[in-house]
Formats: C-alpha cells, sequence, structure tokens
C-alpha cells in the first residue's frame, strides 16, 4: 500500500513574509516608475510619439522631425527669480499675426489688438490683468541680451524673428528675451482681442 504524500503548510510566520516580500516588490516597482518619470519630466526628455492619424513626432526611421513649437521645461517652472520684473505694467507682444499690447491701469486693463487691418481695443475688469502678469512670470525672464543673438564670427544678427516682447518697468520700455512659452502668452492676447470684438 502507497503512502500519501503529505502536503507541507504553511506556517503564519512564513505566511506573512511571503505576504511582506510581495509588498515590497509592489512598492519598489512604483519607486522605479515614478523615478523615471521624475527624470523625464524634469530633464525635459522628449519621447517619439504616434499621433492616432498616424503622423509621428519624434524619431520615423532613422529621420528625427523636430517640432517648431516650443515645450517648456517643468524644471524651470520652479526654480527662477522673477522679482526684479514683477512690477511690470504693460506687456507688448509683437506676432507674425498680430501686435498685442496690454496695459494696467488704476482700475482697469486695457487691451489693444492689431491682426492686419483688424484694430480692437477694450477695457477689462483687473482679473485679467492678473490672469496676464501670472502667464508672463511663468518661467524665467531676461532682459534682452544683443550678444547672445551672434553668428560664429561674432556679428550680431537682426533678422526677422516671429516674436519681439517688452515689458514697461521702472518708467522704461524694457525689451525682453523671448520667454519659454511665449505661444502661451500669445493664445491669452488673441483669446482677449476675440472678447474685445464682442463687446
Amino acid at each position: 500500500m502507497k503512502k500519501k504524500s503529505s502536503s507541507y503548510i504553511l506556517t503564519s510566520t512564513e505566511k506573512k513574509h511571503i505576504k511582506q516580500n510581495k509588498i515590497i516588490k509592489i512598492i519598489t516597482t512604483l519607486v522605479i516608475i515614478s523615478v523615471i518619470f521624475n527624470i523625464i519630466f524634469l530633464a525635459d526628455i522628449r519621447i517619439p510619439v504616434i499621433n492616432p492619424n498616424g503622423s509621428f513626432h519624434g524619431i520615423q526611421g532613422v529621420k528625427i522631425e523636430v517640432s517648431n513649437k516650443k515645450h517648456p521645461s517643468i524644471i524651470k517652472l520652479f526654480f527662477k527669480d522673477n522679482t526684479k520684473y514683477d512690477s511690470f505694467t504693460s506687456i507688448t507682444l509683437d506676432t507674425r499675426n498680430g501686435i498685442y499690447y496690454l496695459e494696467k491701469k488704476s482700475d482697469i486693463c486695457r487691451l489693444y489688438g492689431v491682426e492686419g487691418f483688424d484694430f480692437e481695443y477694450c477695457d477689462f475688469e483687473l482679473a485679467k490683468w492678473e490672469e496676464a502678469k501670472n502667464i508672463v512670470l511663468k518661467y524665467q525672464l531676461e532682459e534682452y541680451d544683443p550678444n547672445r543673438h551672434v553668428d560664429k564670427e561674432g556679428r550680431i544678427q537682426n533678422y526677422d524673428v516671429d516674436y519681439e516682447f517688452s515689458l514697461w518697468l521702472n518708467g522704461s520700455d524694457m525689451q525682453m528675451e523671448i520667454p519659454e512659452n511665449v505661444e502661451e502668452i500669445e493664445e491669452y492676447m488673441i483669446e482677449l482681442t476675440n472678447l474685445a470684438r464682442t463687446k
């Protein structure tokens, strides 16, 4: 007669140990995923993406497509010091599609928008100025430095650019380097201009 093989029964300590090992593995996996995402976002690494319509952004075979749209770096959002610029009282943005001027007055803000032959102006509540100001101060601002715009021989380049940006600060017009989120500023100015048309 054959002897029955006895199945090993886990003790409560062993069960507890196995459960702890599973929890440790799950936590370790989550930490690794978190670190990877933080490296991607803080270092502003671009990941090739295929859109649902089939178009590529990033690597396509051996060719790398470069998008013209700027993607602000998240790390620059946190490490900034715009205290010397936060008392500006007007914004001028010159783009290929139009010129936008927003100024703060004592109890209102006024927008002037010129798009081709279309001219709009409108007064808005100060809340609109605060929104615009927050967008402008979102990333690090820098005063325009012509020495940063030179060719390899050191000649200053004076050529058409997509944007010109300046702030009225301490009684003078200060030309600024193009902000990293200039497209966001432009979108807000266009939004205000469209609102001005409906007045």
